[in-house]
């Protein structure tokens, strides 16, 4: 669990394979960190089971469409880092269904990883196949894990799988990559101004929020390199990372991603506003996080047009230096029922991936119109 008590996807996964759920379909575009995570559980699970010989031959295979079934093999570090070696290939395992039938057919303990095998459960064949594997797996101690960047299911065997959506690193897990991408790269000023401001380190590490590992080492080395090519000095750009993070956004055509220049001077009056919002920006601070302070939730601006609502909204992101993310509630609303319900969950999906961020929800009054149930309205 985390510190607000909150059961991690890394968790809930560990749960469901020990309670021996025969298959586990896992929602991750960041498969080596999944399969980190696998090894380490394996690993964990083979200690514990010296001596007893139903759990002793516990192994991490992993199946691709290009290569079929592999056993993985890896060591660990110090600090729990997995280094893998050379996999070991499994000959004829490629089809679909000969990779299934092959783990009919094992004598030992394994956890299966299936890597984007969600176009295949179509084929009538294999869903039946998963659905004849599910007693034998459970009496096994075998677990399959269905590992994807989507989640793709016929219905008929919707009952037989355990959902887990992987969630993407949180603080912790993007600081220790930021400790790591340093120690690889050795860039001494870049850790100098890193030790020596915990907010600026902060800053970096909210800045990645939102991003997978792998975007995270890449955009580190994007942003050492622009900030030398303008000032010739090996440190992070917060701006080059928030680039990235908006391309994010751009891909969910719902909100927009604003860049703002717009500063509180820009602001006519509201004085009592802008007191508020300057009183408020330590809260954001890791002191205050470790203090205990409760972080803003957010304002509701209520007025005519013209008086200064979305310039607020503009000078807030600025302010604040995070990104300002808006959604027009009028962009929500779809003529399809349910596609209002859909539209909402995936803004606010996004917005929670790149979260610390300011989101600003323009035209509010939209979403409170039309909603008694029609022929020509969702009433989402």
């Amino acid at each position: 669990m985390n510190d607000q008590g909150r059961i991690t996807s890394a968790r809930e996964l560990r749960d469901l394979l020990r309670a021996r759920y025969p298959v586990v379909y896992v929602v991750s575009s960041e498969e080596e960190r999944v399969e980190e995570e696998l090894a380490r559980f394996v690993e964990e699970r083979r200690n514990k089971s010296k001596g007893q010989a139903d759990l002793e031959a516990r192994k991490l295979i992993a199946w691709t469409i290009n290569e079929g079934l592999m056993e993985l093999h890896w060591t660990l570090g110090d600090e729990g880092d997995v280094r893998w070696g050379e996999p070991k290939k499994i000959p004829e395992t490629d089809d679909p269904e000969k990779a299934l039938g092959h783990i009919r057919r094992a004598e030992f303990q394994a956890v299966y990883v299936l890597r984007d095998f969600h176009p295949y459960l179509s084929n009538p064949k294999v869903a039946r196949m998963v659905r004849d594997l599910h007693g034998f797996l459970r009496e096994q101690h075998t677990n399959v894990v269905l590992l994807s960047p989507v989640y793709k299911a016929p219905q008929e065997i919707e009952k037989d799988l355990a959902l887990v959506r992987y969630d993407l690193p949180n603080r912790a897990d993007i600081e220790h990559c930021l400790d790591s991408f340093l120690g690889k790269h050795g860039i001494d000023s870049a850790a100098r101004a890193i030790e020596g401001d915990a907010h600026f380190r902060s800053r970096v590490v909210d800045a990645c929020l939102g991003l997978t590992l792998t975007e995270v080492d890449k955009v580190l080395a994007k942003s050492v390199i622009r900030n030398y090519d303008l000032h010739e000095e090996q440190d992070f750009d917060i701006d080059t990372i928030l680039q990235d993070k908006r391309h994010i956004i751009q891909k969910s055509g719902i909100l927009e991603f604003f860049e703002t220049q717009e500063g509180m001077g820009d602001i006519g009056g509201l004085e009592v506003l802008k007191e508020w919002l300057t009183k408020r920006e330590r809260a954001f601070y890791p002191e205050a996080r470790n203090f205990g302070l409760p972080t803003p939730k957010g304002i509701l601006l209520i007025g005519i047009p013209g008086c200064g609502k979305s310039l607020t909204a503009k000078a807030v992101g600025a302010f604040y230096k995070m990104p300002l993310l808006r959604l027009d509630v009028g962009k929500v609303m779809g003529s399809l029922v349910g596609s209002s319900e859909e539209n909402m969950r995936k803004a606010i999906a996004t917005a929670e991936a790149v979260a610390p961020a300011i989101l600003w929800l323009d035209e509010l009054e939209k979403g409170f119109s039309g909603t008694a149930s029609s022929g020509q309205s969702d009433a989402g």
